[in-house]
């Protein structure tokens, strides 16, 4: 068990389209004059080009986070289209608390989580993603989660033969600044 394939073009790669998927999010809520951007006005059309690495999760339920989106690399690298799904089932009754808490905290301080997420598979093979959230109002005021990832470490299987991934965990994470501050990191149910 162990890591595959580490680049410092892909760790490059990676920062750069988080920077831009940022970017992105940030001049749509300029443009539709919001601090959290609405669903509506969360155009793929205008992030087509992060569309294939992009989850929309509903956060609105406490017990079952709805995937309400995924993406088509999103769908290969899990192994699995895990649409209608619950985004939990694949966390850690701690580190759940902790992703809730992360999660309430981008509406309350508008802002984004950049986080390296470790996916361990069925096999035992790990894998490392640079990742960015972001908050998002649904129709109705769902809470909504925008999720951007890219790999960084990959395992060694085709996307065709690929075992499906079960586990998802936090190695680091940090708060990015939207323009309105970010949440108090000295928050006890922000630490990991």
């Amino acid at each position: 068990m162990g890591y595959a394939k580490v680049t410092s073009d892909l760790n490059h790669t990676a920062a750069l389209r988080i920077a831009q998927f940022i970017q992105t999010y940030q001049s749509l809520c300029r443009d539709s004059d919001e601090q959290i951007l609405s669903r509506k006005n969360f155009n793929l059309k205008d992030v087509h080009r992060f569309a294939d690495a992009l989850t929309i999760v509903d956060i609105s339920a406490p017990d079952f986070w709805l995937i309400r989106l995924s993406g088509t690399k999103s769908c290969e690298r899990l192994g699995q289209d895990k649409t209608g799904g619950n985004a939990q089932a694949s966390f850690a009754e701690d580190e759940l608390r902790l992703r809730r808490c992360l999660a309430e905290s981008l509406f309350e301080t508008p802002s984004a989580v950049r986080a390296t997420t470790r996916e361990t598979y069925a096999n035992g093979a790990q894998a490392l993603l640079d990742t960015i959230a972001v908050p998002m109002w649904g129709e109705e005021k769902q809470r909504l989660i925008a999720h951007y990832a890219h790999v960084i470490e990959d395992i060694e299987h085709d996307f065709r033969s690929r075992p499906l991934a079960d586990k998802t965990d936090l190695v680091s994470y940090t708060f990015i600044d939207l323009g309105y501050g970010i949440p108090n990191p000295e928050n006890a149910q922000l630490v990991a």
